[in-house]
This record gives C-alpha cells, sequence and structure tokens, in this order.
C-alpha cells in the first residue's frame, strides 16, 4: 500500500487501538517478525507496509479495511459483521466473543471502563449464565435460521462446550466493567414470554421444559432484582444500575468504553452484531442510548415502588407461561 490518505487512515486505525508507543512496537514486532527500527520506519511511513502485513495487522486488532476505506473517501462510517455459528462453532466463530471478554478481563487492573446496553432481548452478559436460556435463543435463532422443515425441536439443540465456557467468561468479565448501564424495553419479558408460548403451540417445545426455562427465568429475575437493590456486582462491587424504558426499542444498542476501546455494537439476527470500533460512530452510538436513558425509569438503589412493582409484573407474567 503506497502512502496517501488511505495508507494514512491505517496509521491512525492502529495507534487509535494501541495509543501507547511503546506496546504498539513491541506488538507489531511479535506479530510482522521484524526488528524494531523496521517496525518504526513503517510508523513514520519511511517504509510501506506490505499487503500481507496490513491484513495479518487488521486481524488481530480487529480493523475493517472497509472502515479504513470509507473513512479516508467517502467520510462513511461502516459496520463490521461477524457472522456465529452458535450450534456447530469453530475457532474463528468463537474467537470474536472471546476476544471481547479478554478485553474485559484486562479492566481487572483498574482502568476506566464503562458499559451500556439498551435491550428489547435480554443481553447476553446476563442470560449466557444460565444453560435453558441459552439454549432457547440458540433454538430460536436456528429455528428462524431454517424456517420450520430445517429446524430442530428444542430437545434437540445442544449447546456446544464451547459456547458456554465463553460465555461464562464474557458474564464473569463484565462484572469487571467500572460502570454499567442496562436499559430495558418495557416488553422485554413479554416478547420472550410470547416467543415461548409461540414454539410450544406448535409442538417445538414441551411443557417439561417450559418449566426448566421458567426456572431459570425467575433465577434471573431473582439476580435482576438484588442488582437492583445493590446498584453493584456483588463479587467485583462494580457499579450496575437498571432502568425500565418508557419506549419501546425497534432493536437493541450497545455500547463499551474503556482507555483505548470505543466499541458500538447494534443487534442483528437475533444473537449476532454489527460492530464497529470508529470513534465517531461510538460518539454518535453514545449519544442515542444516553437519549433513551433520558426516556427511561431508574429502579436501581432508589425508585423503590417502580422496582417492586416491575419485578411483580414480570414474575405473573412468566408464570402464566
Amino acid at each position: 500500500m503506497k502512502n496517501g490518505p488511505l495508507y494514512d487512515t491505517f496509521i491512525k486505525a492502529i495507534k487509535d487501538k494501541i495509543p501507547e508507543n511503546s506496546k504498539l512496537v513491541n506488538l507489531l514486532m511479535d506479530l510482522l517478525y521484524i526488528e524494531k527500527e523496521a517496525v518504526y520506519r513503517r510508523l513514520r511511513c519511511e517504509v510501506p507496509f506490505t499487503f500481507s502485513e496490513i491484513a495479518t495487522i487488521s486481524s488481530h486488532l480487529g480493523i475493517s479495511i472497509d472502515c479504513i476505506v470509507g473513512t479516508a473517501f467517502n467520510h462513511s462510517r461502516p459496520f463490521q459483521y461477524n457472522p456465529l455459528e452458535y450450534d456447530r462453532p469453530d475457532d474463528i466463530d468463537l474467537s470474536h466473543i472471546e476476544h471481547f471478554a479478554e478485553q474485559l478481563h484486562t479492566l481487572r487492573e483498574g482502568s476506566y471502563s464503562e458499559l451500556a446496553d439498551c435491550s428489547n432481548v435480554l443481553p447476553q452478559t446476563i442470560y449466557l449464565a444460565y444453560e435453558h436460556l441459552t439454549k432457547f435463543s440458540i433454538f430460536k435463532w436456528k429455528y428462524q435460521r431454517g424456517g420450520l422443515e430445517g429446524s430442530k425441536k428444542y430437545a434437540q439443540i445442544v449447546v456446544p462446550d464451547k459456547v458456554r465456557q465463553v460465555g461464562q467468561k464474557l458474564v464473569r468479565n463484565a462484572h469487571h466493567v467500572q460502570n454499567t448501564y442496562y436499559v430495558f424495553d418495557n416488553l422485554m419479558f413479554q416478547y420472550l414470554v410470547s416467543n415461548i408460548r409461540y414454539f410450544a403451540s406448535i409442538d417445538m417445545i414441551t411443557p417439561e421444559e417450559i418449566l426448566l426455562i421458567k426456572e431459570d427465568l425467575h433465577a434471573l429475575l431473582n439476580e435482576l432484582e438484588l442488582l437492583a437493590i445493590r446498584g453493584r456486582y456483588e463479587d467485583t462491587g462494580k457499579q450496575v444500575l437498571l432502568y425500565v424504558s418508557n419506549i419501546n426499542f425497534e432493536t437493541s444498542y450497545c455500547y463499551f468504553q474503556s482507555s483505548d476501546i470505543y466499541l458500538s455494537m447494534v443487534k442483528a439476527f437475533s444473537l449476532n452484531s454489527l460492530n464497529s470500533m470508529d470513534r465517531n460512530t461510538f460518539d454518535a452510538m453514545k449519544s442515542w442510548i444516553l437519549s433513551l436513558k433520558r426516556l427511561s425509569t431508574m429502579i436501581s438503589v432508589s425508585g423503590e415502588m417502580q422496582r417492586i412493582i416491575y419485578f411483580r409484573k414480570q414474575r405473573e407474567m412468566i408464570d402464566s407461561l
């Protein structure tokens, strides 16, 4: 790649990912198997990165070439779609979730971090800790992909060990984010109950299996209510605040921010998401989510009456299954 707007944008993208120069140089030395001076010459644009080197760096740091091209020439802000095969995952499928889980793991060192999730479905950082909720999400995703003829019944779905382990790791590490905000669509549990009823009506889920899902849902509600009362995770002491929106969401939005990461996510195709590491996109996403928070009622710590009414209604709805 020759020097120019596109190359300059690529260099900026690398430095945005790893602002600390010494860490960036050491990473590129290990990644490209070149000497330190060769790295400095490339970063100073005296010698261009080869196409192979650009591909290696982009893959390791999660840099979208499409995004670089768009930013350099059109000022567009494309998202990256990483489809995951949850029922038959390979290492590449799981690497995206595992990479995010590892990023959360680094927060144990105490750097500032913030996670906000506005959802009309249960967030993965919550439900992946529950076996039957995880299984139902994969079942529904597979049904929507294959339709009635190509789909398996709930009893035939097996959650791969890799998915279970990576999911639980993601949930644990999410507890180390310094400030977490969950904004729930006020119909979130109603949507879920309606989905379960539908699959029961077409004999894809048995009454016995519904009972197992209900047990997980009640356990999850108990966990959320305790979180709302405390306003903090019990295991790490990090702040987590719950809100219930007064309007409905057309989809789910999420952002994650740390000292050197600005990640925006939009829910897509049930279990997957469209992701962007672009700073301008992040700023727009954060502004949008903050506006949704203003249209919501906080049920954490304060708002005791609203909290009691909310959880009572969700339990009654689940009991109606």
